[in-house]
């Protein structure tokens, strides 16, 4: 990973750590996360969720409501928030 996505990830990171959300993720944990995810993407040969999972891991990042971010939980995040964000962005890759 380059220097600049390196310095990005960090600053994810750190929004991800401060606002979290109290009963459902916030809007600026989900587009941190979005972004982290593609940034991830072009790193092998983890998938971008295992990258995540990492990251979050290392950094004490938790979910919405205070537990921790396991496999599972990252999951529903990526389910219920993510995928749909996922999917509009490749669609727009597309039609450029």
């Amino acid at each position: 990973m380059n220097h600049e996505d390196q310095a990005r990830i960090k600053e994810l990171i750190a929004k991800c750590k401060s606002k979290p959300g109290n009963w459902k993720y916030s809007s600026g944990f989900v587009l941190a996360t979005f972004e982290m995810y593609l940034i991830f993407e072009r790193e092998k040969p983890l998938s971008p969720m295992d990258h995540l999972l990492r990251a979050f891991a290392e950094s004490g990042v938790q979910t919405c409501r205070g537990g921790a971010m396991t496999k599972e939980r990252l999951q529903y995040l990526y389910d219920h928030h993510l995928k749909s964000k996922l999917k509009q962005h490749y669609l727009r890759t597309i039609k450029l």
